[in-house]
């Protein structure tokens, strides 16, 4: 309910008529928190733990919400290091966290296939330049790693998550209200 109202008054421009501004970067750091606190809420690590919430699952939620928090509350310093190209420290942490995360939701929405392949693109760019032929490629450090996946808005926030954000969400939630208004309407 807070993520479809949320999604809702920032859509529909109801947040800036009372003088709340969420920029486009903190609007998908929110969403982006919600649907991963909604997915370890509803989504249990295994089959067993169906009917409680388990420690890892409050770490989960806990390693999601803080790195897009931090990218709602400092976003000026967000935008001196995306520039830099170097990440802080404290960046480089939240950036793992996130990840972790992203991998975990993957593996509890879909499977292991899709951490697994994203798992893969992620270490290259680490050890890129040790591999043979084609895979060759100048190796990167951690930090502009970090800089591009979690600072930059081509990364993690970027416009794969705007979309999911905005229109594949709107959709959602419109069609359950029209799927609950077909319902109703025989009656």
């Amino acid at each position: 309910i807070v993520l479809c109202t949320y999604v809702t008054l920032y859509i529909s421009g109801i947040l800036n008529l009372l003088g709340i501004y969420v920029g486009v970067g903190s609007h998908r750091s929110i969403a982006l928190a919600l649907l991963l606190t909604l997915t370890f809420l509803n989504r249990p690590a295994r089959e067993k733990d169906r009917d409680r919430l388990r420690w890892y699952d409050i770490l989960f939620i806990v390693m999601s919400v803080l790195p897009c928090g931090y990218w709602v509350l400092y976003q000026d310093a967000i935008w001196e290091h995306r520039y830099s190209g170097f990440a802080t420290p404290t960046e480089v942490v939240l950036c793992f966290f996130l990840v972790v995360a992203l991998l975990e939701a993957g593996r509890r929405v879909i499977d292991w296939i899709l951490p697994a392949i994203a798992l893969a693109f992620i270490i290259h760019p680490l050890v890129s330049g040790y591999m043979p032929s084609f895979l060759h490629a100048k190796g990167l450090s951690i930090q502009r790693i970090v800089s591009v996946f979690y600072l930059s808005e081509s990364g993690i926030f970027g416009q794969t998550v705007g979309v999911a954000t905005t229109v594949v969400i709107t959709f959602m939630i419109f069609s359950q209200e029209e799927a609950k208004l077909t319902y109703l309407i025989p009656l």
